[in-house]
């Protein structure tokens, strides 16, 4: 995961990436550290709309669209587990 700007970035195994992008699967399910969940709700909580891109764990291929969503579900091993979810739009 990383942060760009408004644009949070993850990469999705190929298994995930096509219902993702086709919208049939319009979200995401993340196991993050804590550092940074708090950055990506810091940003949520401003109001300003926030975008997510997925790409490919090849970074081959990818796409951009407008968060809808975000909650955060509970934590595992130390980790903070986080939905993002989004606006499917066709390309």
């Amino acid at each position: 995961m990383k942060i760009e700007g408004d644009t949070v970035v993850f990469k999705s195994d190929i298994r995930f990436f096509a219902a993702e992008a086709k919208g049939e699967k319009p979200n995401t399910v993340r196991l993050v550290e804590e550092k940074e969940k708090d950055a990506i709700f810091e940003l949520w909580m401003k109001g300003d709309p926030m975008k997510i891109k997925i790409v490919t764990k090849l970074g081959v291929r990818g796409f951009t669209r407008d968060i809808t969503h975000i909650c955060e579900v509970g934590g595992i091993l130390g980790k903070r587990l986080i939905i993002i979810s989004w606006r499917h739009v066709d390309d």
